[in-house]
């Protein structure tokens, strides 16, 4: 990556000669195919429900046995698996066999999985813009409200919180000050996380 690229990702972002520390980000068209390869892997997911909604029926949230909420896939994990080997085969890579994910033991009939998926770029090009904007994306095309993200030290950790707290205002424009509320994982709190 060029120099004048690097200087154009969020992480290399400018700060505005008039608006003292405020932060410009500049949309990378790079960074918005990563966005779309992650949405188009879960067509044909209906549209969750607008607004919150603490009830136990078909809506935007899924509860597990532990009380805790999660997003609702309603998508077949076949359909996925489809969806997947397409943006696989539009950008060259080698289709997979089957999905990485947690599937239900409990014998449940809906046969839930939970896909995971990861997102690799290189050093420097706007990986956590990029999945910061990912969430953002999956919010306004399926109403996904609920995102988890593991990252393999303090040091990125508190880079992630930064960054979310940074890009909050960016992003707020881009999709219509969606509400997005950062919770940093605690053992001793796991009553934030439901």
């Amino acid at each position: 990556m060029s120099e004048q690229d690097k200087a154009h990702t969020p992480e290399h972002a400018q700060a505005g000669a008039h608006s003292g520390l405020r932060l410009q980000f500049v949309h990378q068209d790079y960074q918005s195919r990563a966005v779309q390869a992650v949405v188009q892997a879960f067509d044909g997911q209906p549209m969750a429900s607008a607004a919150f909604e603490l009830q136990q029926t078909p809506g935007s949230v899924d509860y597990a046995p532990d009380g805790s909420i999660s997003n609702r896939l309603l998508i077949a994990e076949a359909h996925m698996l489809q969806n997947v080997q397409k943006v696989q085969a539009a950008h060259g890579i080698a289709p997979v066999a089957e999905l990485a994910a947690d599937r239900a033991e409990d014998g449940a009939a809906d046969k839930r999985f939970c896909p995971h998926f990861t997102l690799e770029m290189e050093t420097g090009t706007g990986k956590t813009y990029t999945f910061i904007k990912t969430m953002y994306e999956l919010n306004k095309v399926y109403g996904f409200k609920k995102f988890v993200i593991v990252v393999p030290s303090v040091a990125i950790r508190e880079g992630t919180m930064k960054n979310l707290a940074v890009t909050r205002s960016h992003f707020a424009q881009d999709y219509g000050r969606v509400p997005c509320v950062q919770i940093l994982y605690d053992s001793s709190r796991l009553n934030d996380l439901r």
